[in-house]
Parts: structure tokens; C-alpha cells; sequence
């Protein structure tokens, strides 16, 4: 993730090369860029989730914590709308243009 701001940081600010571009919707190139994408997000959900639970067994109180993990289920919705959305990228059919029928 912050690669993907250094990038677009270093071709705005410092004359760096454009960014590249996600493959174009509808292939079978997407459909991997989109599903690595969301196990990558899933990597720092669960790393967060760790974190979390270690901050919160040192702390020892549950409810000086509650704030932490409601903002963690938040995180879980969010998760579960981004794997949707990435694993729709499987069943999606090829979207036909107006030349081509």
C-alpha cells in the first residue's frame, strides 16, 4: 500500500514515471490483479486483528477496548463488500461494446 503511494507521490511531485494502470475490466488479467489485491488487504486484516488482540490482552480491560474492536467490525464489512466485489470478477461476462454487435 505504500508503494502504490510512493508512486503516484514520485510521478506528481518528482518527474517519476506514470503509474502503471490495472488490466482493463473483463479479463482474465483483472481478474487476478483483483483477487491479489483483496488477499493483500485480507494479509493486513488479519495482522491488524493480531495487533489488535495483543494491545488488548496487555491492556487487560475489555471495555477500554470496545471502541478499538467496533471499528474492527467495521473493518470486517469492508472486507467481506471487497472479496465480493474481487471474486465477482469470476463469474463477470465480457461486457460487448456497441461495435461489436
Amino acid at each position: 500500500m505504500l508503494s502504490w503511494a510512493d508512486r503516484r507521490f514520485a510521478h506528481h511531485f518528482a518527474d517519476g514515471p506514470p503509474p502503471a494502470k490495472a488490466p482493463p475490466k473483463s479479463t482474465r488479467e483483472r481478474m487476478v490483479h483483483e483477487r491479489r489485491m483483496w488477499l493483500r488487504h485480507l494479509l493486513a486484516y488479519g495482522i491488524a486483528g493480531l495487533i489488535l488482540l495483543l494491545f488488548s490482552a496487555l491492556i487487560g480491560d475489555a471495555d477500554r477496548t470496545a471502541q478499538l474492536w467496533n471499528v474492527f467490525r467495521l473493518w470486517s464489512l469492508v472486507i467481506v463488500i471487497d472479496g465480493v466485489v474481487a471474486l465477482s470478477y469470476t463469474t463477470r461476462r465480457p461486457i460487448s461494446s456497441a461495435n461489436d454487435r
